[in-house]
């Protein structure tokens, strides 16, 4: 099977089932693989779909682009639920595992965390406009604290409810003669949350 324009983004859900693709051209497809069943969703404007998560039954779609947009979706119907609207592109997002909560970042230092339930944003992460980009993120398995991944090595705790930083470390690159700056591109939670 080909995409029909280029891969941007891709989620699995659990058990692998569902994949869900973003798309350069605006589009996003959710396939299921036992049937072949594909479902575009055209919600965003004619932009790259940068991110995408799925819910961990494959249900929800979540999808966020170069339209400044992110948007959560029913993969079944293609019908929207949420849309959240940014000031700048969307080029992080996530779902947590209860499906309760959301994480969407852009380009300018602008991070969010969502209640899914009622659209409203919980908190704006606390980080500096122009400098810093989220790259990767992960939700805690409880729902109370959020792990991005960043350019510069850096690897940060927050607490869901304020938007707070608890700790920020860097991962370490393998030697001193190897390149000394690195892009933490996935960050997860183990099962009980005791490691990132």
């Amino acid at each position: 099977w080909r995409a029909p324009a280029k891969i941007r983004a891709v989620a699995i859900s659990d058990l692998g089932r569902y994949v869900l693709l973003g798309l350069e051209d605006g589009r996003a497809i959710h396939i299921d693989m036992n049937t072949g069943r594909r479902l575009e969703f055209t919600g965003h404007r004619a932009e790259a779909v940068a991110s995408v998560d799925l819910s961990a039954n494959g249900v929800w779609a979540f999808t966020g682009g170069n339209d400044y947009r992110a948007i959560l979706w029913n993969a079944q119907t293609g019908i929207p639920k949420r849309l959240f609207e940014h000031t700048t592109r969307v080029i992080k997002l996530r779902l947590s595992a209860s499906g309760k909560i959301a994480f969407t970042s852009g380009t300018l230092g602008n991070a969010h965390i969502w209640d899914i339930t009622t659209g409203n944003k919980i908190a704006q992460l606390d980080l500096k406009k122009r400098e810093y980009i989220v790259v990767s993120a992960s939700f805690s398995h409880n729902d109370q604290w959020l792990a991005t991944g960043a350019p510069g090595r850096d690897i940060s705790i927050w607490d869901v409810k304020s938007g707070k930083r608890l700790s920020q470390r860097q991962a370490r690159t393998r030697n001193q003669w190897k390149p000394s700056g690195a892009i933490v591109y996935a960050v997860e939670f183990t099962e009980n949350d005791q490691f990132i």
